[in-house]
């Protein structure tokens, strides 16, 4: 566990504003309620429409000109999804796929989800729909075999590939279910553990689209992708390149060991797209343990907390994170922890998910900060 600290030394940190981000994608976007009626379901008390994203020219209810041909066959990471028809009944088994799914206007065709935040911790932009979907975990650990099959699913939506065979049961496992199982390819690691995609982002709009032919909304997950895709153009131009490129940021979770994202993570992927560099890119796989002398050597201009899941006080956790750091005899020497360049992160928010725009808010600003 991580201890709390008495004292707080000045430093610059950017921690998660999420009103902002709300703001942020919903202020220049239309519903999708003009390309489905998913949205507009009966189940539950009254919520808040879909979240908004740029409609696709020439959408109209209840039809699609690219309307799925049927039956459905799409690659995933590790094997192939086929279905006979599109899809009506999902179970997300991670919270990246309940988000993605919510996002879409599928929040009618989500039979069960895997959470594994409590409510006031959730994402805002997706949070109200999620209130009414049936959880059938214990928000700690990945939901019982028997809980999935109970809602008679017709598919299975795992977001991050590196759940599979940890915090998820292995494939073959979740095959023996007898459902149709769908894994995202942004994160999907290879036999060495290393990363089959260059870049986990574009992977990750990839994984959008295919789920769009899965569940017959293609419209609307090329809605989602372009806003994505402008929401972090957006924000990634604001920044000074030159100022950027500078600097060399450590993604870390601020574990014991050091834990420490490389070139095969997401993380990766948001650092190259704001024009910066990921001090340990050269990891092939999407996280390693590090020594502090390694750290030390590399001298970080930023570090980056990307804090696990069960964090519920991002802010104090980074406190105790940050003054273990300075207590460091290696640590204390780096560039971003004498200067108190710091950027402060859900793993959530730098998940496969559209959340991952908070991740990159919070990212900026640190950046614009530490480069000014």
């Amino acid at each position: 566990m991580l201890r709390r600290r008495a004292h707080r030394p000045d430093r610059m940190v950017s921690t998660p504003r999420r009103v902002a981000v709300v703001a942020l994608v919903l202020t220049t976007a239309v519903t999708l309620a003009a390309c489905s009626d998913d949205d507009q379901t009966s189940d539950g008390p009254p919520v808040s429409p879909a979240p908004a994203v740029s409609a696709a020219p020439n959408a109209t209810a209840g039809s699609d000109p690219s309307s799925t041909a049927e039956p459905i066959e799409v690659a995933d990471c590790g094997g192939t999804t086929r279905v006979t028809a599109r899809v009506e009944r999902a179970v997300a088994l991670d919270q990246g796929a309940a988000e993605l799914l919510v996002w879409l206007g599928l929040r009618s065709r989500i039979a069960g989800v895997v959470l594994y935040e409590d409510a006031e911790a959730r994402w805002p932009s997706t949070s109200g729909q999620m209130a009414f979907l049936q959880v059938l975990n214990d928000l700690a650990t990945a939901a019982p075999a028997d809980a999935i099959a109970a809602v008679e699913p017709d598919l299975l939506v795992v977001a991050d590939a590196t759940a599979v065979g940890g915090d998820l049961p292995a494939r073959a496992d979740l095959e023996a279910l007898g459902t149709p199982l769908h894994v995202g390819t942004a994160t999907c690691p290879g036999a060495d553990g290393t990363e089959l995609v260059a870049d986990a982002l574009s992977a990750w709009y990839g994984d959008v689209r295919d789920l769009g032919v899965l569940f017959d909304v293609q419209l609307r997950a090329e809605a989602v992708v372009s806003q994505v895709q402008a929401d972090i153009a957006r924000l990634t131009g604001t920044l000074d390149p030159a100022a950027v490129a500078r600097l060399t940021v450590w993604a870390t979770d601020g574990s014991d060991d050091l834990h420490t994202f490389g070139g095969a993570a997401m993380v990766d992927a948001l650092l190259t797209t704001a024009g910066t560099t990921n001090a340990f890119g050269d990891l092939a796989s999407a996280g390693s343990s590090v020594t502090a002398s390694e750290v030390a050597d590399r001298d970080p201009d930023v570090v980056w907390l990307v804090l696990p899941t069960g964090t519920t006080d991002l802010a104090a956790a980074a406190d105790e994170v940050l003054a273990r750091f300075a207590a460091d005899p290696a640590l204390s020497q780096v560039t971003a922890v004498r200067t108190g360049a710091v950027v402060v992160s859900s793993v959530h928010d730098v998940a496969p998910s559209p959340r991952v725009v908070e991740g990159v808010t919070q990212l900026v600003e640190g950046l614009a900060r530490a480069s000014s």
